[in-house]
């Protein structure tokens, strides 16, 4: 059954513009940034659920080489990108952050977060202590 087709308020879009995005679970989130599953007979919530569990966590899947995501159904290099360029993103905000609060953990290049780096360099690996 298509996300289309679920009752008017259950969609992830519609639950995350009426209630924020920290009502949504992690498939509900990975749905709205995939987008369609582009999988037939898929929704885009349940392949986010086979994307978590194939990863075995979101730290998993956002940690996954290219070359092995690139091949997984439904997410392919569209999907990659689409999740690195998010987690870049998370990166310079929560680097930000901690820089415009003068907080003792920012050194260098890279922001520590206590049990990690969030820095530049990291090559698309979302570093230890950053899942959510």
């Amino acid at each position: 059954m298509s996300i289309k087709d679920w009752p008017v308020n259950e969609g992830p879009r519609e639950k995350l513009l009426a209630n924020g995005a920290d009502s949504l679970s992690d498939a509900e989130l990975l749905a709205v940034l995939l987008g369609g599953s582009g999988r037939r007979g898929l929704d885009a919530v349940a392949m986010a659920r086979g994307l978590l569990s194939r990863h075995q966590s979101l730290r998993g899947l956002l940690s996954a080489q290219r070359q092995h995501s690139q091949c997984v159904p439904g997410l392919g290099s569209v999907g990659y990108c689409r999740l690195q360029a998010a987690v870049e993103l998370a990166r310079c905000h929560y680097a930000a952050v901690i820089l415009a609060h003068n907080h003792p953990l920012c050194c260098g290049t890279g922001v520590t977060t206590g049990s990690g780096v969030i820095g530049s360099g990291s090559g698309g690996q979302f570093g230890e202590g950053n899942a959510r």
